[in-house]
Order: structure tokens, then C-alpha cells, then sequence
């Protein structure tokens, strides 16, 4: 539940870092095709909150990420 608008007011313009279950991802993307196929992009979706997802694939069975699996956002 990340919004756009907390991530932007959070950011001011700072470095960060999205942490889920192992995994480290340190852009944002547009959309899943800004990757190559099976590798992990995060983007802002249609409905304006954060979504961790693998383009051509199922992040949820990739990632092993479940409802509640916890998404930290660190700003350097």
C-alpha cells in the first residue's frame, strides 16, 4: 500500500532501495516491459501504489511474495 504520492513526499529526490523477501531493487520502472523477460520491475500501477512484479512472469510464485509479505522502502 505505497502510494505514488508517499513515495514522492518521502524521496524528496533521495536515493533508495525497495527490500522484499531477498530481493533488492534500487529504480522504478514504467511498466513490466522496461525489463527483459523474468527479471523483477517496480513501477507505479494503474491505481497508483507500488507493485513489485517480473516481466513474463508471476512474481507472487517467483518471489515467493504472499498478501502481508512486508516491502521496505529505504532512502539514502
Amino acid at each position: 500500500n505505497i502510494t505514488r504520492a508517499d513515495f514522492s513526499r518521502l524521496a524528496k529526490g533521495r536515493s533508495f532501495t525497495i527490500q522484499c523477501i531477498g530481493h533488492e531493487i534500487d529504480q522504478l520502472n514504467h511498466a513490466y516491459g522496461d525489463v527483459a523477460p523474468g527479471e523483477i520491475a517496480a513501477f507505479f500501477n494503474s491505481a497508483g501504489v507500488l507493485e513489485i512484479a517480473v516481466n513474463a512472469g508471476n512474481a507472487a510464485s517467483l518471489l515467493n511474495i504472499r498478501l502481508n509479505t512486508i516491502v521496505r522502502v529505504i532512502f539514502e
